[in-house]
């Protein structure tokens, strides 16, 4: 349980409440994977404008989630506002993706949501 995330801070703000942890959880396993979409297809556009709205649009659910992406998105998120590097921007979308694909079966996991 909670390999590739951590749920400290937000049971922390959660204050023992499981449901509101669930439901950030939900929310979380709602939205990251329209973002996921969302991001490849700027990538496979090279529209680093979307690269980098996109990037900075995930960055505090992956923080808040601590699943130790913060360092890449915040660099994806860079390069998408620079237009540099669209190799470099492919490979970090991949760690990105990868890692998080993960993470969402690992929360679904845990959760018990299919």
């Amino acid at each position: 349980m909670e390999t590739n995330y951590k749920l400290y801070r937000i049971r922390e703000m959660a204050e023992g409440d499981e449901d509101f942890v669930k439901e950030l959880v939900s929310a979380f396993l709602q939205e990251i994977p329209e973002d996921i979409v969302h991001l490849r297809e700027a990538v496979l556009e090279l529209n680093h404008l979307q690269i980098k709205h996109y990037a900075h649009k995930m960055k505090p659910t992956i923080d808040l989630f601590e699943t130790g992406l913060l360092e890449v998105i915040m660099a994806l998120e860079k390069m998408g506002e620079t237009a540099d590097d669209y190799d470099e921007i492919r490979t970090l979308f991949s760690k990105v993706s990868t890692q998080l694909e993960i993470v969402i079966a690992e929360m679904k996991h845990d959760f018990n949501i299919a």
